[in-house]
């Protein structure tokens, strides 16, 4: 059973991981225990992203609280065409298996732009989105 899961509560960015090997995390973590490969390609989107900044206070600079209280907000779409996304995540965990180092940017746009195609986002929505979330990015934003 896969389950999707926080690598820690407290971070900069969404870092949704999957874990599949069943490990038991420590001290500061948070389960989603129905997860799968296409949830973490939502949860881990600029769109998601964008959102958590809306609505998670900061800490401690551009730090974020990933609590359950905030991350069960995120609105997940509901589509049957995402085979794309799940096909997606699973070619970056693979290439992150290999070489955690993987250059896996091109891939993340193309989930991004699928997600935002499921959330029938606009031109000018979506430039909104990858400006601010960049702009988080590389700490221009807190």
């Amino acid at each position: 059973m896969s389950i999707t899961r926080m690598v820690s509560d407290i971070a900069i960015n969404c870092e949704f991981a999957i874990d599949k090997h069943n490990f038991y995390p420590d001290c500061t973590l948070f389960l989603i225990p129905e997860g799968s490969s296409e949830l973490t390609g939502f949860l881990n989107s600029s769109v998601s992203q964008f959102f958590i900044r809306q609505i998670c206070p900061t800490i401690r600079g551009a730090y974020r609280r990933f609590k359950a209280l905030y991350v069960s907000q995120i609105p997940i779409p509901t589509a049957s065409n995402t085979a794309a996304i799940t096909q997606l995540v699973e070619q970056i965990l693979v290439m992150k298996a290999v070489n955690p180092g993987a250059p896996v940017r091109e891939l993340e746009r193309e989930i991004n732009e699928r997600v935002y195609a499921l959330y029938g986002l606009r031109l000018d929505e979506i430039r909104m989105i990858e400006e601010l979330t960049h702009e988080e990015r590389v700490g221009g934003v807190t």
